[in-house]
């Protein structure tokens, strides 16, 4: 939810889910992306050009690990290849669990909204929905939309190149909450000038 709304550039909206279930939340991106076709968007006269810009800063949990570079001092944060597409390349990257898992949730009355339509369950061996998965690598996908969504916490657009290896929710609130931690990690850009460096990487973000 945190994710899908932001990624069609809705910034205020006041939403009800009377659902605790993870993988009904997980599918509720996919509706969200659809729903948006039928909005009339209206801009109106604020215009909402504040960022935080966050400095070099990193989290770690035994073999994970998460980092936000400066985007303006991070070359590979200027030459990677963008996924400019969100709702054909990320939007659709479905959640993904092991069988056994599922089964031990189930078990305790939690993801019964999860299936093989909006989750990728795998055995010891395979996938194992019919259709396979949506991408060759639908996995790394939906971390990308995690994290994108666990980034949307800051409450604000957030100007970083962000990295992680096995990354999580649980990283990524470590990684957010270090942030506001550490007085020197992030500065409040609230006006950009054509010729700031940062109002370059805002645009080109």
């Amino acid at each position: 939810i945190m994710v899908g709304l932001p990624g069609e550039n809705f910034d205020d909206i006041k939403n009800t889910v009377n659902t605790n279930n993870s993988a009904m939340n997980d599918a509720f991106n996919d509706f969200t992306t659809d729903m948006t076709n039928r909005f009339t968007t209206v801009e109106n006269d604020v215009k909402n050009d504040m960022a935080i810009a966050v400095h070099d800063i990193s989290t770690q949990v035994e073999i994970q690990n998460a980092s936000i570079k400066n985007y303006v001092d991070n070359s590979v944060a200027h030459t990677q290849n963008r996924l400019n597409n969100y709702k054909e390349e990320i939007a659709r990257a479905r959640t993904f669990g092991f069988l056994n898992e599922v089964q031990y949730l189930r078990s305790k009355g939690l993801a019964l909204g999860g299936s093989l339509d909006n989750a990728i369950v795998l055995d010891e061996t395979t996938i194992l929905n019919k259709d396979g998965l949506r991408y060759k690598e639908e996995f790394v996908r939906h971390k990308i939309l995690d994290a994108i969504g666990d980034m949307c916490l800051l409450g604000i657009p957030l100007l970083g190149a962000y990295v992680s290896y096995a990354g999580s929710h649980k990283l990524n609130h470590l990684l957010t909450k270090k942030i506001f931690e550490e007085n020197d990690a992030y500065e409040i850009i609230q006006s950009f000038q054509e010729d700031d460096d940062y109002a370059l990487a805002y645009q080109n973000a």
